[in-house]
């Protein structure tokens, strides 16, 4: 469903960061497709269920374009330039988790936790320039509002379970005893 919204705001969407957003949107449900059609058919491990290659690249595209977005939605000429900076840095962070720390073929909690902890900041940018401004902007119908605030609401509660998730796979006893209490 997400996919189909997604191909009509492309259609109707005059702004081109919102028509990237969209079309992560299509992308994500590809690779969720992928993921349902390739488990157990294609072999990456002996199990044959790793589709984690597909979530790290995922990963990867997904930040850097919330990151071109929040540039675009973000008006401070200096925070627009940390931004930049933080796109242009993102992958070799990317690249060192994903090859370097980790293997392409495990869950790359660093590369979430340093992606979703931006995101969460360049949220609170936003929110903290629309508070300042002197103009009236309606919310009802501001669309990069409500996307913020969605992006808002999902790293900020995302992101403490992810970090500790690497830890919590690593030690299944620990993990049990979490999810019994």
């Amino acid at each position: 469903m997400a996919a189909i919204a997604g191909i009509g705001i492309i259609i109707k969407a005059p702004v081109r960061p919102i028509s990237l957003l969209a079309l992560l949107t299509i992308y994500a449900a590809m690779v969720e497709l992928s993921v349902s059609a390739f488990t157990g058919t294609v072999s990456v491990l002996k199990d044959g269920k790793n589709v984690m290659p597909q979530y790290n690249i995922l990963i990867l595209v997904e930040f850097l374009i919330y990151g071109y977005f929040l540039q675009y939605v973000i008006q401070s000429p200096r925070a627009k330039t940390i931004i930049r900076i933080c796109l242009y840095i993102f992958p070799a962070f990317w690249y060192y988790f994903v090859f370097c720390v980790f293997s392409i073929l495990e869950w790359n909690s660093y590369t979430f936790l340093i992606g979703g902890t931006l995101v969460i900041l360049g949220c609170l940018l936003y929110f903290h320039e629309l508070l300042k401004t002197e103009n009236l902007v309606l919310l009802k119908q501001n669309s990069e509002f409500w996307i913020i605030v969605g992006l808002s609401i999902f790293y900020i509660t995302v992101v403490p379970y992810m970090g500790m998730y690497q830890f919590l796979s690593k030690n299944l006893y620990l993990r049990m005893l979490f999810y019994a209490s």
